[in-house]
């Protein structure tokens, strides 16, 4: 399924064509609402059954959550919708997208941080050295750049497939000379890891510690 992020976005900015400011933040909002609900349903279990939270109002809490990241993709269709055609799409688009992920881990309350865009390439070493410059916000922004320039593919608009292939083939020529030129230095020595198998009803006893 991690192949599927690179449309992940296309749905939506397809559905985004000739909306209204008012129909298009609903149906980001939509969504948003739906992705992350995907993400953090198991929230309401956890504050109820280890944080003692009445279910009720573990849902409610919950609900919340969503709306608040759901508003952020409501945000990116509103400001979206009239960038779908433009020449800076493979531009706008991504970088709108960073900035509400990055405003999304941060506030309110400090954010969430949790299902960002450029999370789904940990599996592909040779494009996540890209992090380097930016963190996974960059990467988001680089996953963001493929997903325009498929719509734009699926709208018989072939323009945005040379740059978007040449950001592609950057990408993977800095991620090779990258990975080519790590040289661990020292001795080898294996390293073993065990996981802990305790209940978190039971991990922060004072009686476990």
């Amino acid at each position: 399924l991690v192949p599927c992020i690179l449309v992940f976005a296309v749905p939506l900015l397809m559905a985004l064509e000739g909306l209204s400011a008012r129909q298009a933040f609903g149906c980001g909002f939509l969504g948003g609402l739906v992705a992350k609900a995907a993400q953090l349903y198991w929230l309401a279990y956890v504050m109820n059954i280890y944080g003692g939270v009445p279910l009720v109002l573990a849902a409610f809490n919950l609900l919340l959550l969503l709306a608040m990241q759901a508003s952020y993709w409501g945000m990116f269709a509103v400001l979206s919708r009239r960038q779908l055609g433009s020449r800076l799409a493979l531009l706008s688009l991504p970088g709108l997208w960073l900035v509400f992920e990055l405003v999304g881990s941060y506030l309110p309350f400090g954010g969430f941080p949790w299902g960002l865009a450029g999370q789904a390439l940990v599996k592909w070493p040779v494009l996540i050295q890209l992090a380097e410059f930016g963190g996974v916000y960059v990467l988001s922004g680089l996953v963001v750049v493929l997903n325009v320039a498929v719509y734009r593919v699926l709208r018989r608009d072939f323009k945005a497939l040379a740059p978007a292939a040449i950001v592609l083939i950057a990408v993977l020529a800095f991620g090779f000379w990258r990975l080519a030129g790590f040289e661990p230095d020292g001795a080898e020595f294996k390293v073993g890891l065990a996981q802990a198998n305790v209940p978190q009803d039971q991990k922060w006893l004072p009686e476990q510690v």
